[in-house]
Parts: C-alpha cells; structure tokens; sequence
C-alpha cells in the first residue's frame, strides 16, 4: 500500500473511532438522563418530609430565594428539589435534584434557613410560586434553568390550582434585574438586551453587583 494511501486509511479509522467514542457518550447521557428521570418519578410517590419556601419578608428584601420540597424519611433516603427563584425578573434561575441519606437533611435545612428567612408551606402554594415565576419570566423572554424539568419531577401529582395564595413580581410592577455573584458579563449583557427588547428603554431596572 502506497504511503499516502495508508495515512488516508489511517485518519478514515480515527475518524470513525471519534464518531463511535461520540455516539457511545451520548448514549450514556441519555442512558443517564433517563434514569434519573426515573428516579425522580418514583420519588414523587414518596410521602413529603418538608416543604418551605423563602418569606415575604426575605423576598421583599432580595427578590430571590429557595423553594425546597423533600420526600422521603429520615430514616431512610431523602430527595430534594431545590428551585431558586428570582421573583423581579428571571423566575427559575437555578434548579436541581438531590439525594441524601435521612440523617443529613436537617443539616441541609438548617444551612437554608442560615442565609434565608423562610416559612413552611403547602406544597401546592409551593408549586403555584415556582409556576407563576416562570410565567412571569417568560413573558420577559426567559425560559427556566434547564435542570428545572427534572427537578419539578418531585412535585408529582401536586395540584398549584388548590393554592389561594397571590405571589407578587417584578418592583412596583416592573421587571428588575439584580445581577447575581455568579452573573458574568456574558450573561449581564444577555439579560439587559432581552429586556430592552421585550420591555422597551425605562420600562425595567437593573442593580449591578458592582453597584452595590
């Protein structure tokens, strides 16, 4: 074989092993996706341990806070979706799913309530806010933190409609933007050029961390 002809095949053969090795890591990642997705539904069938979401006084003060919902026991393992949500602007800014051995969750409350004011709440009135934040930032033009899918799993057949509870967004019925510690410049720009599309120069306010 000429040499020029066994380094074409060479490269053909590591182009195919590249093609092979991409094609198995994205089938592990929906392999992986799948069961996680799994997981959280058998979840969702587990009694509620504890459901809580930040206080109107906390919300009134920083515009975002957790929404946490748990099931399961102490006893036993313990699932958490955790939704931050940012009640000027972004709606679910965050989201995830965690699994904890039951002797760790008070822990992990108690690390919550050290940088939050919060309250208990039925878990409808829970669903209903985190919900309702995103309806609100979609109307601005943003879609919810893309783990949120699978953390609002946990929810289950909880039914946001058996909540009388009217949660209030945006700053005297604006969209506010506060520029969080993990906010680049990237995403700061992002953010204010949706605004100025969808609301329009002065019809939104923005707070820096910078600023503050």
């Amino acid at each position: 074989m000429a040499r020029n002809e066994k380094t074409r095949q060479q490269k053909l053969a590591k182009r195919k092993r590249k093609r092979a090795a991409k094609r198995t890591s994205m089938a592990r990642g929906v392999t992986r996706d799948a069961m996680l997705r799994q997981e959280a539904k058998l979840a969702s069938t587990l009694p509620i341990l504890h459901c809580s979401i930040p206080s109107p006084e906390h919300f009134d003060h920083m515009g975002i806070g957790t929404v946490a919902l748990a099931r399961g026991s102490l006893s036993g393992e313990v699932t958490v979706a955790l939704f931050l949500v940012d009640i000027l602007c972004l709606g679910v800014k965050n989201a995830g799913l965690l699994r904890m051995p039951g002797d760790q969750f008070p822990d992990h409350i108690r690390s919550l309530e050290m940088n939050e004011s919060r309250e208990e709440c039925d878990p409808a009135c829970a669903k209903k806010l985190v919900l309702d934040s995103i309806a609100y930032a979609n109307d601005l033009g943003f879609t919810p933190h893309k783990d949120y899918r699978l953390a609002s799993l946990l929810f289950g057949d909880i039914d946001a409609a058996n909540c009388d509870r009217e949660f209030v967004f945006g700053d005297n019925s604006k969209p506010k933007y506060i520029s969080g510690p993990n906010d680049d410049h990237a995403m700061i720009r992002r953010v204010i050029t949706t605004l100025e599309r969808n609301c329009g120069a002065g019809n939104f306010e923005v707070l820096l961390m910078d600023a503050w």
